[in-house]
């Protein structure tokens, strides 16, 4: 069951937060920033991967 719906394209969750996330994709919101060169995130976990790129960190 997704009882939750995004409110601009109708798009269905099933968790709260996810709908909440995924809105931010229809507003441009990115408020996660790279403190190394400020390329800006929608969620935090691409921010985290993308820092990798600059300290050559492979956690995977």
């Amino acid at each position: 069951e997704k009882p939750y719906h995004c409110n601009i394209c109708g798009k269905s969750f099933s968790e709260r937060h996810s709908v909440t996330k995924y809105r931010r994709t229809h507003r441009s919101e990115k408020p996660y920033h790279c403190d190394i060169c400020g390329k800006s995130f929608s969620q935090n976990i691409p921010m985290t991967k993308h820092k990798c790129t600059h300290t050559g960190e492979k956690p995977y």
